[in-house]
């Protein structure tokens, strides 16, 4: 995941061989994103609208999400868990 802005993130799935943008539509205990595939080569990434991003009790770099097709969804079409690489984890 790549900032554009405060808003705005360019996200990639490379297993998949697409890309988007997340922009931010909401910042509470949650993270609301609308999702745009910009770029599908294979066409096989999930039409998903909307992205919710919640802390995970895992540990401060563990994010849990929800991805639904429309915002108003109550359930999702899939869900998981996103881990932040810290900045000196590379470090010697």
């Amino acid at each position: 995941m790549e900032e554009i802005n405060d808003s705005k993130y360019k996200v990639y799935y490379p297993s998949l061989d697409c890309s988007g943008t997340w922009t931010l539509i909401e910042n509470k205990k949650y993270k609301k994103f609308k999702e745009e595939i910009t770029d599908d080569k294979n066409e096989i990434c999930i039409p998903a609208e909307y992205l919710l991003l919640v802390d995970d009790d895992i540990s401060p770099y563990t994010k849990r999400f929800y991805l639904y097709i429309n915002n108003e969804d109550n359930q999702p079409i899939a869900n998981g868990f996103l881990n932040e690489v810290p900045d000196d984890y590379y470090q010697d």
